[in-house]
């Protein structure tokens, strides 16, 4: 990403956010975030956040992968300004669905921790000309964005905590028709599958080590092997005890999320991006949930913007076209507080 055209009006640091101990190579390992903040910004007030989680069936992907990050998001965050964070995360099928989401809600963690997070590292940025003061953050003002499998976790995160986000804007969310009780089902037989393993031919991993990144084309069929043969429920299983009590389900299936008594929303509201003949991600399970929400929550609140295009449709799309600034406009309102919003 270093060498994309993109990044020339941004500052780009790298830091971790969190060392995990990986069984496999009996390691600590560390898990990075990308930090985009804008060269020129013509009043240092703290600034906004935008948070974005990368796409790749939570099998493959990086934080600031080019060919999959919106051109739009760069430009929002260039001309508001606002600092922008992309963290990586630990992958499937190495990592397990629990340590995906922990991943997630430790990166919020870190986001609000009042040291040895964003504050701190803006220290070694060099300050707007002719201002006096240093540069801060608003980390009561998040937009959180994400495409594909990482508009799924930015999703997720926002139904989790919606009074600490100001507004959401994911493309086609994947696996929101995966449902818990599928993956209990799937669960239980791969249980059912390792006890017979175990005892004809003894326990044994096969495990390989964690991996919290990849550059696409690596891993891509596996991810798209996933997708389109509906395997991803055997996946969200593994390390899943169909038995036990999980308190935190309701954070991996918005579906049920939406079931709970009194579900919010960031003030700002929720936009879903789909392409109408999107190969990976159906467009009916966006137009599900919604129809969903707007039940739940009322008219306005959730909505999805549907256009022609495949998955990965608004990538090259800039902020100024038409289209994209009329349904961004309220989302983006409501993060910024700004009653009347010209995009």
């Amino acid at each position: 990403m270093s060498q994309d055209p993109r990044l020339k009006p941004f500052h780009h640091l790298q830091t971790p956010y969190k060392t995990f101990h990986d069984n496999t190579t009996n390691t600590p390992q560390e898990i990075q975030t990308d930090i985009l903040i804008p060269k020129t910004i013509p009043n240092p007030k703290p600034l906004p956040i935008i948070v974005y989680f990368h796409g790749g069936g939570l099998i493959c992907g990086s934080s600031l992968h080019p060919d999959w990050f919106p051109t739009y998001l760069l430009e929002l965050a260039q001309t508001t300004p606002a600092i922008l964070l992309a963290p990586n995360y630990r992958l499937l099928p190495e990592a397990t669905i629990h340590e995906v989401f922990s991943d997630v809600l430790d990166f919020w963690d870190w986001v609000h921790a009042p040291a040895a997070s964003v504050a701190a590292l803006l220290a070694a940025v060099p300050a707007p000309q002719n201002a006096s003061d240093r540069l801060a953050v608003d980390v009561a003002r998040v937009l959180v964005a994400g495409g594909s499998a990482g508009g799924y976790l930015g999703l997720c995160l926002a139904l989790r905590v919606p009074e600490q986000i100001r507004g959401v804007v994911v493309g086609y969310p994947a696996f929101l028709g995966v449902a818990s009780s599928a993956v209990a089902s799937a669960a239980a037989a791969a249980a059912a599958a390792a006890a017979a393993a175990a005892e004809g031919a003894g326990s044994s991993s096969n495990r390989r080590p964690v991996r919290t990144s990849t550059t696409p084309p690596d891993r891509l069929d596996l991810m798209n092997a996933a997708m389109r043969t509906g395997r991803m429920a055997e996946l969200f299983a593994r390390g899943v005890d169909p038995a036990a009590h999980d308190p935190d389900r309701t954070l991996r299936y918005p579906m049920e999320r939406l079931d709970e008594p009194a579900p919010r929303v960031p003030r700002g509201g929720i936009v879903i991006l789909h392409g109408r003949e999107d190969e990976v991600v159906s467009v009916e399970d966006s137009v599900r949930f919604v129809g969903k929400a707007r039940k739940v929550l009322g008219a306005g609140k959730v909505v999805v913007v549907v256009r022609e295009g495949g998955h990965g449709f608004d990538t090259p799309v800039k902020l100024g076209e038409g289209w994209l600034g009329e349904s961004l406009r309220g989302v983006v309102g409501g993060w910024l507080e700004i009653g009347r919003l010209s995009i």
